[in-house]
C-alpha cells in the first residue's frame, strides 16, 4: 500500500534537463546525461544520496540523451542512446560506484538505437526496442557480464520506442510507447525469463502514452506522467502484480510532465527532472513513499495462495548470503536451498494442500512469510 503524499527532493543542481537516465545502487541514487533548455546535451554524472547532490566522473562517452541502463551485482550500466549529432549509438559502459570508473563493455550487435528498454533478471541485463529515427525495433538482447557477451532473446510482441521498464520478481514488464506511425500504446507485457517467452498482462486503463516514467516497489510498480496524444500528463498509476490490477492513485504534484528519469533509494522512488506542458525542462525530483508495512518484511513471494509455484523476490535484504528454509504447518522442515541470486522460484505443486512457513535467514536477521498451498 502506498502512502498519499508526494514530497520534493533536493533539486537538481545543475542545468534543468529532460530524457536522462538513472539508476541506484546500494541505496544511492545515478542520474545524468540528458538535453538542457539550450539543446545542449550531457555527459556528466551525479550521485545522490542523504539528499545531497554530488557531482562524479562523467561518462567518457560523448555527450548523449535517450539512453537505457540496468544494474548488475552492484554495476551500473549504460546503454544506447542518441548523441549530440544524433546518431544512435550501441555502446555499453559499466560504472563502478565503488572505484567512480567507467570501463566501456562489449558494444549491443545492433546499428544503434534509443529511446530503448533496460533491466536486469538473475545477474543479467536486458535490452531492447528503440528507435533510430528510421525504423523501430521489437528485437531483445541479453548480456551476461561474466563473459560481456550478448545474446538475442524473444523479441517484444510489437516494435516499439519510448515506452516504461520495470521489475517485480523475477519478470521484466515493460508497456506503453508509440510505433514510426504515432500509434499510442497502453499495452503491458511481462518478460518471463526461464521460458523466455512475453506473456500479456492488464493494460493501463486509460490513453496511450509516450515518455512516461516507471518504477517498481515490491509486488507493485508507480507509472508516472508522460505525453499522450492530445496533452503531457501528471497521472500516477500503481500496478499490483499480485492481482494483476491497475488503479489510479495520487497525481504528481507539478505541471504535465514527460521524459522523467527515476530510481529508488529504501522505501522512496525518486522522479527526476523532465519536460513539462510549457515545453521548460525541470530541475525538481518528486519521491514517493512506502507506508511501513511493506517494508518490515522485505521479502515478497507471490502469487500468494498458489498451487504451482512461487516467486521469492530477496532483492531488498542485504547482505546476499540467505537461506530458504520451508517447513509446513506441524513443523516438519519440507524444503532448503541458499539463496544464489535476487530471485528465486520454487515449485510446490507436489505439496499437499495446506500452510507452509518460508523462513530466510542471513547472518543479521531471519524473517517469516506464510504461503497457503492450494493444491
Amino acid at each position: 500500500m502506498f502512502a498519499q503524499d508526494w514530497q520534493n527532493g533536493t533539486s537538481f543542481p545543475d542545468n534543468s534537463r529532460d530524457d536522462g537516465v538513472a539508476f541506484s545502487i546500494n541505496n544511492v541514487g545515478y542520474f545524468g546525461t540528458g538535453r538542457d533548455n539550450d539543446f545542449k546535451d550531457y555527459n556528466d554524472w551525479w550521485k545522490y544520496e542523504n539528499g545531497i547532490w554530488t557531482e562524479v566522473s562523467p561518462l567518457p562517452g560523448i555527450e548523449r540523451q535517450y539512453c537505457s541502463s540496468f544494474v548488475i551485482d552492484g554495476i551500473g550500466y549504460l546503454i544506447g542512446g542518441r548523441s549530440k549529432f544524433g546518431k544512435p549509438l550501441n555502446e555499453l559502459w559499466q560504472y563502478n560506484p565503488s572505484t567512480d570508473t567507467w570501463t566501456q563493455k562489449a558494444d549491443v550487435p545492433n546499428s544503434g538505437r534509443y529511446s530503448a528498454i533496460g533491466f536486469s533478471i538473475n545477474d543479467y541485463g536486458f535490452f531492447g526496442t528503440g528507435t533510430n529515427s528510421d525504423s523501430c525495433f521489437a528485437d531483445f538482447w541479453k548480456y551476461n557480464p561474466q563473459t560481456d557477451i550478448w545474446t538475442e532473446v524473444a523479441p517484444f510482441p510489437r516494435k516499439q520506442f519510448e515506452s516504461v521498464e520495470f521489475i517485480i520478481g523475477g519478470d521484466g514488464f515493460v508497456g506503453l510507447g508509440i510505433d514510426l506511425d504515432l500509434n499510442y500504446f497502453n499495452e503491458f507485457w511481462k518478460y518471463h525469463f526461464a521460458s523466455d517467452e512475453w506473456i500479456a498482462i492488464a493494460s493501463l486503463p486509460t490513453d496511450g502514452r509516450k515518455h512516461s516514467k516507471a518504477e517498481a516497489c515490491g509486488t507493485k510498480a508507480l507509472v508516472v506522467g508522460g505525453q499522450t496524444e492530445s496533452k503531457f500528463v501528471s497521472e500516477c498509476w500503481q500496478y499490483n502484480s499480485v492481482e494483476n490490477s491497475w488503479g489510479k492513485i495520487s497525481s504528481l504534484p507539478s505541471t504535465p510532465i514527460r521524459g522523467m528519469a527515476s530510481f529508488r533509494i529504501n522505501n522512496e522512488v525518486y522522479f527526476v527532472n523532465g519536460l513539462d506542458s510549457s515545453q521548460t525542462r525541470s530541475n525538481k525530483i518528486w519521491k514517493y513513499k512506502l507506508e511501513n508495512e511493506e517494508l518490515e518484511n522485505p521479502i515478497i513471494i507471490y502469487p500468494n495462495p498458489t498451487s504451482e509455484f512461487v516467486n521469492i523476490d530477496f532483492s531488498r535484504i542485504t547482505p546476499s548470503t540467505s537461506q530458504l528454509t520451508i517447513f509446513d504447518f506441524a513443523g516438519k522442515l519440507i524444503f532448503t536451498q541458499q539463496r544464489s541470486n535476487n530471485f528465486m522460484q520454487v515449485d510446490i505443486s507436489i505439496f499437499p494442500q495446506g500452510v507452509y512457513f518460508f523462513v530466510f535467514e542471513t547472518e543479521e536477521k531471519a524473517y517469516l512469510k506464510k504461503v497457503v498451498v492450494t493444491n
